[in-house]
């Protein structure tokens, strides 16, 4: 997943780790060890949710779709009343 940040996004990410650890922990770490946590990260945490997410947008698109669906039903039945009336 990080293969598909830019460079700035990158580096972003890099920085607000840092700054991070420095005011949470008092630790000063090096950009390695940051690359390190942020590697774990990406392997461990990133795929729980992405899948979470991905799972978020299928349900809110499925709500839509039955939505979508209800009020088109409602658009048939009154045009079909209104045919027999």
């Amino acid at each position: 997943m990080l293969k598909n940040l830019s460079k700035e996004q990158y580096q972003f990410i890099i920085q607000e780790l840092h700054t991070f650890f420095l005011n949470e922990r008092k630790e000063e770490l090096t950009e390695l060890e940051i690359e390190r946590i942020l590697k774990f990260f990406n392997e461990t945490i990133s795929p729980i949710i992405f899948n979470t997410l991905i799972n978020d947008v299928f349900n809110t698109i499925e709500k839509q779709c039955q939505n979508l669906e209800e009020e088109l039903l409602k658009l048939q039945f009154s045009a079909l009343s209104k045919s027999l009336n």
